[in-house]
């Protein structure tokens, strides 16, 4: 009786589990370009269901990939290239749909139906079918039984016979109640059935609230409409994700094209209804993703019959997103369409498990080779120029027409590219981004686009935040940003853009230099370029360039003009259009120099007096991603030097850690400075070099996810002056006496550290002026910091006289704000004084200090003397000056998730029945299942019993009888019972194994 009853459980075991066994990773390709002959009807019904089950295939792991053109079959071809993702990767093809839903149908829990013509239904309906179907699973039609789509679905007894489960059709009328709701109509069919989604599926929950998508609905089915414009293929996003679709009018002023009997703003309030629901689900808390763009071609603007052109309906839609914590990714006309996202998505673990990082910066030996930077250490006169290479805060546009076409260029490697994708849509295609990093030149440099990791309007994050209300969200956008910066090694955020919003102002920068440490460019409103906190901000030249326009006339600058900096705004142009403006500027014998964003940016800061020091990259490491409470781990750590300072443990550099509860605010005293790992005695890294720290890591003793993140720091006085102790002689001070004032002013072997320190000799000081002060690196500061300033100093001649610091305040432009503080002292001739005084910054405009040394008489007027000068120091007043973190100069710290658990071998991230970590060991992929159920490793846990009643390396009907009767004795789980017989049910039984050894 019990041989019967295993007998009975491995037969419903079998039954439940699908052919979906697989020894390596399988892409399923199906190629639809068969269907270009088909109708229209029938074209929509096949992509929209197609796309429904590739979406739903693809949730837990890559499977499906359909191709729409011969681009998707490029983007194939490099998943499976040697180094690709899916190197070594199995491809199966599917030649027909029945083969697509015999073998993928099953997934589906039945149809949602949607209003089948635009002529006679309600729009809407297919957006709102699109999003309710991935809420359960299903599928969306069109609700025509006659198409030969909806029959191989629902009616064909050799179809897949899926049931409906929900008919949308016929149901949004515009008047009364709201079908399934309690809610009165709104007066618009097509805004009602978005405010039943609202009801139905955003407000309980069951739709991610963090994807929305934005495509064309039913209107796509319209004659006048390209067919690639439908953007169904969009969609197998959406079903991954369960995603918010939906496609309104931005403009309260107008009724839309597509709804001209709404009653007047209808659509815009139901639009931002559905961001306001968002924000709910969501706690306020976290950005919301807006895949999509106005399709101006077909509604809402004047080229479709409205009042508002397209570039007003763009501004104003980001407008409104960004008020409601909302970041567009764009997908506009021209290339408004885009294949297998859900595929690339589901890459992400992939993509996580390796390190991308930028070329490195340029030296400061470099730029002088170069020509940049003079012998005295002043910048060259000339017209520096970067090119900022966008539009591609898009997914299509980056997929297809950047990483697909301009990066493939022969002159791409000849010149310095600057390319401005925005981070945010590795989300959809991180394949891009893998192929760009892995076949990168030493020319190619990435930067943010419009307006960091996503279209925002920076200005709409805080203040009034029409129409929304909503409080400040910028904490929510730095969080988020910092994600993706950190995943591609960005440190510059090329345009911020701020269109329609209003102007943009240093308070905008505040928000991004914390991720953007090594430059920032506005769209305008700026009139010079400026220092903010040691980060370089300039205003973007105009116009912009496209490939047809792209030559000198356009740039508007002049040879032999003093030392310009200068970016511009390019538009999917190719290196090659950017060689032959080099090639043109050389012709005609102009001054100019087009460089990097690298380059462009750190000679920038350079030349405002800022500094490059204190940047990282972070390289690699081999931290396990599951680590056990209490562990005391042993893990290597690969950074980059990317600044000009020298590393050495003699100056105090050294790493440190910390590890925080997942998703807490890190601080400065959540480092471990005992932990700190130092440099080598005799090790000294400089620009571009790397550095390999050894690391104890100490794990929590609680299980839980937790934050890991690394700094580096300079453990010592966190002076702000460069060459504090004239070591370097007069490099970043000036002296001066003029306008009656004489004087000579000398380095002397007197010193109080080190070698040198600075005689001033003031023959002549009661008319004019005279002073030692700050040539370069004015200190950048902001309203309501305090510093301490010391010096030390010594009279170098007898006399009733005393040495003068001067702090004085500037704002953003350099202009002198009339803020001061003046402190005298009075050392004498026998030995050094150390002088200290306290400085608070009194202008809220000011943005910049210099300091300066004069002799005065005992009432406080100029006159002649002579004094020492040597070791002077401004350390600000607030952090602990024994330890300087890189983060503090806009450095971003990595940081990475750890999983902390009591025993490794629980964790089993795709439930598949085989841990992470032994999964890991073998080369297999923790977060892809089934893909080593078969084979040793499945069966190293499967052996369980032989004919003896011990294991013995074969893997038989003994070790599932054995495991049965112990499930049903209740001396196992019923978990390892199943585990095991899927593991034997998926594969080939009997199979000879390596014994387990553990």
């Amino acid at each position: 009786m019990l041989k019967k009853y295993q007998v009975l459980i491995l037969i419903l075991l079998f039954a439940a589990v699908t052919g979906l066994s697989q020894q390596r990773p399988t892409i399923y390709k199906w190629d639809l370009r068969f269907a270009n002959t088909w109708s229209r009807d029938l074209q929509y019904d096949l992509f929209h269901s197609a796309v429904a089950l590739q979406g739903l295939a693809n949730r837990d792991a890559p499977r499906v990939f359909l191709v729409f053109e011969e681009d998707d079959q490029l983007w194939l071809d490099r998943l499976v290239e040697p180094g690709g993702l899916c190197e070594g990767w199995n491809i199966e093809t599917i030649n027909n749909i029945s083969e697509y839903i015999n073998m993928f149908a099953g997934l589906a829990q039945g149809v949602v139906l949607y209003d089948s013509s635009p002529e006679t239904g309600v729009i809407s309906t297919s957006l709102v079918a699109t999003s309710a179907a991935a809420a359960r699973d299903c599928i969306a039609l069109r609700n025509d039984p006659d198409s030969g789509v909806y029959k191989m679905f629902v009616t064909n007894s050799s179809g897949a016979r899926l049931p409906i489960v929900l008919d949308l059709s016929g149901k949004f009328t515009g008047s009364g109640t709201i079908w399934q709701t309690s809610r009165e109509s709104t007066g618009s069919a097509k805004c009602d059935a978005y405010i039943w989604l609202v009801e139905n599926y955003i407000k309980t929950g069951l739709l991610d609230t963090t994807n929305i998508s934005y495509t064309l609905d039913l209107w796509g089915m319209k004659d006048e409409v390209a067919l690639d414009h439908t953007q169904l293929r969009n969609l197998d996003y959406a079903f991954k994700k369960k995603a918010v679709c939906f496609e309104l009018s931005p403009w309260p002023d107008e009724v839309p094209n597509d709804d001209p009997t709404q009653p007047l703003g209808t659509d815009f309030e139901t639009f931002k209804t559905i961001l306001d629901e968002c924000n709910i689900q969501n706690n306020y808390s976290e950005m919301i993703k807006f895949c999509g763009f106005t399709n101006w071609a077909y509604k809402y603007t004047a080229r479709a019959g409205g009042s508002h052109e397209g570039v007003s309906t763009e501004w104003q839609t980001v407008r409104l997103l960004s008020a409601y914590n909302t970041y567009m990714e764009a997908e506009a006309l021209g290339r408004n369409f885009i294949s297998n996202t859900s595929f690339y998505n589901a890459l992400k673990p992939a993509l996580m498990q390796r390190r991308y990082i930028q070329n490195p910066p340029p030296s400061y030996q470099e730029l002088v080779d170069k020509g940049f930077i003079d012998s005295s250490g002043n910048v060259v006169e000339n017209n520096y120029v970067m090119i900022y290479m966008g539009d591609y805060d898009q997914a299509a546009w980056t997929l297809y027409w950047l990483a697909g076409d301009r990066y493939d260029d022969p002159a791409r490697g000849v010149v310095p590219c600057s390319w401005a994708p925005t981070p945010n849509t590795s989300d959809r295609i991180g394949v891009a981004y893998d192929y760009m990093y892995r076949n990168k030149s030493d020319k190619d440099y990435f930067i943010a686009g419009d307006s960091g990791a996503g279209y925002v309007n920076p200005t709409q994050l805080y203040g009034i935040r029409w129409p929304s209300g909503y409080p400040d969200g910028r904490d929510i956008w730095k969080k988020h940003c910092q994600k993706y910066y950190r995943m591609f090694d960005y440190s510059i955020t090329g345009w911020l853009l701020n269109s329609g919003s209003g102007d943009l102002s240093l308070t905008d920068a505040d928000t991004y230099k914390q991720f953007s440490g090594d430059g920032i460019g506005f769209n305008r409103d700026l009139d010079d370029p400026v220092l903010s906190g040691n980060v370089a901000l300039i205003e973007r030249n105009g116009p912009d360039l496209y490939r047809d326009t792209i030559e000198i006339s356009k740039l508007g600058l002049q040879s032999g003009s003093g030392v310009n900096f200068s970016w511009y705004r390019a538009i999917n142009i190719y290196p090659q259009n950017l060689k032959d403006l080099e090639e043109e500027c050389l012709e005609l014998g102009y001054d100019y120099k087009f460089v990097d964003a690298y380059t462009f940016y750190y000679l920038l800061r350079y030349y405002l007096g800022g500094n490059n020091n204190h940047r990282v990259c972070w390289r690699g490491d081999d931290i396990p991603d599951i680590l056990e409470t209490s562990q005391s781990r042993q893990v290597q750590l690969t950074v980059r030097n990317d600044g000009w300072d020298i590393w050495s443990r003699q100056d105090g550099y050294s790493l440190v850690y910390a590890i925080v509860p997942g998703g807490q605010e890190l601080t400065a005293d959540d480092y471990n400075l005992d932990k700190r790992v130092s440099l080598g005695d005799s090790e000294a890294v400089s620009t571009g070099q790397i550095a390999n720290f050894e690391v104890s890591l100490d794990m929590p003793e609680i299980e839980g996810e937790y934050d890991l993140y690394f700094d580096m720091i300079k453990f010592a006085d966190a002076n702000l002056l460069t060459n504090p102790s004239f070591e370097s002689d007069f490099a970043d001070w000036r002296t001066f006496a003029v306008s009656g004032s004489e004087g000579e002013f000398s380095i002397s072997g007197d010193s109080s550290d080190g070698d040198k320190a600075v005689l001033m000799n003031i023959t002549s000081g009661s008319q004019g002026d005279h002073a030692l002060d700050r040539d370069r690196n004015r200190i950048a500061v902001e309203y309501g910091n305090a510093f301490s300033v010391s010096f030390d100093s010594k009279k170098a001649a007898a006399g009733e006289t005393k040495i003068r610091l001067t702090v004085s305040e500037f704002n953003a432009n350099g202009d002198y704000l009339a803020k001061y503080g003046a402190f005298d002292f009075d050392p004498d001739q026998s030995q050094y004084m150390q002088c200290n005084c306290e400085y608070e910054i009194q202008d809220e405009n000011t943005k910049y200090i210099n300091i300066g040394f004069r002799v005065v008489n005992y009432n406080g007027a100029k006159t002649a003397g002579s004094y020492l000068i040597d070791s002077v120091s401004i350390t600000d007043s607030d952090l602990d000056n024994s330890c300087l973190a890189f983060s503090s100069y806009n450095n971003l710290p990595w940081k990475t998730t750890l999983q902390v658990v009591d025993d490794v071998y629980s964790v089993d991230t795709d439930n598949d029945g085989i841990s992470d970590v032994v999964e890991l060991e073998h080369g297999l992929l923790s977060w892809y299942p089934q893909d080593g159920v078969c084979g040793d490793v499945g069966y190293l846990q499967a052996d369980t019993s032989g004919d003896a009643g011990v294991p013995d390396c074969y893997v038989d009907v003994n070790d599932l009888i054995d495991l049965a009767s112990m499930w049903l004795t209740g001396s196992a789980g019923y978990d390892d019972f199943t585990v095991l017989a899927r593991q034997w049910l998926w594969c080939n039984d009997p199979q000879a194994i390596e014994c387990w050894q553990n």
